[in-house]
């Protein structure tokens, strides 16, 4: 079970990590 909460921690840092920049990219595109 603790693996299983790691790979969620893991997973919703990339995807956050991700959509910061993609924000950041769409910013400096406007």
């Amino acid at each position: 079970m603790s693996g299983f909460g790691v790979i969620l921690v893991f997973f919703f840092g990339v995807l956050s990590y991700y959509l910061k920049m993609k924000n950041i990219e769409f910013l400096v595109s406007l």
